[in-house]
């Protein structure tokens, strides 16, 4: 039963983690893009090496 409790906390962990990351890396790309304009925003969100990002590891 321990090792039950601890599974679903170590998940409901790596949930809140993994949610942080995807606001984190909105937040970041949303500063980054904030000084163009939206056509150029666009641009820059599907690039390659924005498109390759694996957020989930």
């Amino acid at each position: 039963m321990k090792s039950l409790i601890s599974v679903i906390f170590l998940a409901s962990i790596k949930a809140r983690v993994l949610i942080s990351i995807v606001l984190l890396i909105g937040f970041l790309s949303y500063k980054l893009t904030e000084n163009f304009s939206i056509k150029e925003a666009g641009k820059w969100l599907n690039q390659k090496e924005i498109l390759d990002i694996d957020v989930v590891s």
